[in-house]
């Protein structure tokens, strides 16, 4: 059975999630700063009624940091918790994989963020793990300011 997975890009990187996880794709907007947020937590952005973290991919995955570029992307995804929006370079397409065409990741802590990683002709890239993109302590935290935000806007 195949599972249609939206692939984008950060710098280098190519990362692909779930269709299903995606509620939306936004163009680049401005963020609001949350501070004392974890470093891989860029800030802030409304959606709709929900304030979102907008999670830095740069800072998680050791890439070059730089300013928001007008032609990055927001994806807004919904995480176990709550509603996220992963700042990106660019969406590239929707691509069709088979559960055999994903190969496991050793369990390594430089690649517990990935779920596999996808090989299709030339190209390699990684299935993003929503789940562990925040460590346990990041996930208090950002649950502690994102109330305190909430409880403020009231």
């Amino acid at each position: 059975m195949k599972e249609t997975f939206l692939r984008f890009s950060v710098e280098s990187l190519q990362v692909a999630l779930p269709i299903g996880l995606i509620v939306q794709i936004l163009p680049m907007v401005e963020t609001t700063d949350l501070p004392g947020a974890p470093a891989v937590i860029y800030g802030l952005i409304q959606y709709k009624e929900d304030l979102v973290p907008v999670y830095h991919l740069r800072k998680r995955f050791n890439l070059t940091d730089r300013p928001p570029e007008l032609t990055d992307q927001l994806v807004v995804v919904k995480t176990p918790t709550h509603l996220a929006a992963l700042w990106i370079d660019q969406c590239i397409d929707l691509i069709e994989i088979g559960e055999e065409e994903i190969i496991d990741i050793p369990a390594m802590a430089e690649t517990k963020h990935f779920k596999g990683v996808i090989r299709k002709k030339e190209d390699l890239f990684f299935i993003q793990n929503l789940d562990l993109f925040l460590e346990d302590q990041e996930m208090i935290l950002l649950d502690e300011i994102l109330t305190k935000e909430k409880s403020q806007k009231e």
